[in-house]
């Protein structure tokens, strides 16, 4: 009873862990790396544990607690790229293609992925569970679990495994949002960075050549498409060379209007 309260205690302090980092981290592959790190040491068994995320450059490992499950993972891309059907690599592959849980209780006598499981037998791995992370449609990962021995994904392991994948998704989920919100920002500073030189630029234009702002920006547009440059990098060379200074950005903060 004492063995099994102690480890029920392991358990809930790992996920408390991962509570705070729902909360508190803005970088993914810090998360990502403590993911793997409390599978490795929650999980019975003590599987070397990885998760990957699929990038528009294939599947990739972004996190792993030890060597053993980075190159299992690096087997399966290498044996999966080129092929019609890339879940045919592995196990980790399988489960990123079809988003769903993939079991190997024992690598020796299962008939799947021959040229992984014989790799991976020399390796010492006997056993290989990999779990979804619904992370959002376009971005899918997964939390992958190599296990020294068979049956390591079983009635005491797969609830605790199912915890961490739950939480890992739910952290993914956060922080992916708050990449997304800081890549917004910076794209409307950068909008209004150029909506201001653009505008000092017109502002030069219409009173050298006193003319309306609609033509004064045709004219700009016209420049840009002839010298093939963009809007911006003309209006900044205008307002330098009439001013002799480089244009004033524009200032945005978070919270701004628009």
């Amino acid at each position: 009873m004492g063995a099994g309260r102690s480890e029920n205690e392991e358990i809930l302090s790992s996920l408390r862990e991962l509570t705070e980092l729902l909360v508190s981290t803005e970088d993914v592959r810090q998360a990502l790396q403590h993911v793997a790190d409390i599978a490795a040491k929650t999980v019975p068994g003590g599987p070397a544990a990885s998760v990957t995320l699929r990038t528009r450059h294939g599947p990739s490992t972004v996190a792993a607690s030890g060597p053993l499950a980075c190159t299992a993972d690096l087997l399966q891309y290498e044996l999966g790229h080129g092929l019609r059907d890339e879940e045919d690599g592995g196990p980790c592959l399988a489960t990123l293609h079809g988003q769903r849980r993939t079991l190997i209780q024992d690598i020796a006598a299962d008939g799947r992925w021959c040229a992984f499981g014989e790799r991976v037998l020399g390796m010492g791995v006997r056993s290989v569970g990999s779990y979804p992370l619904g992370v959002r449609r376009g971005v899918p990962g997964a939390l992958n679990l190599y296990f020294t021995e068979p049956d390591g994904v079983n009635g005491t392991s797969e609830p605790v495994v199912e915890l961490i994948a739950d939480h890992a998704t739910l952290l993914l989920r956060g922080v992916l949002r708050h990449a997304d919100r800081a890549r917004t920002t910076e794209q409307l500073r950068d909008a209004l960075a150029s909506r201001a030189v653009i505008d000092q630029a017109l502002g030069i234009i219409m009173a050298q050549r006193r003319v309306p702002a609609e033509e004064a920006l045709a004219l700009l547009r016209r420049a840009s498409q002839r010298r093939n440059r963009k809007l911006r990098d003309i209006a900044a060379g205008i307002v330098e060379g009439v001013t002799g200074h480089r244009p004033r950005p524009g200032q945005f903060q978070e919270g701004d209007p628009g």
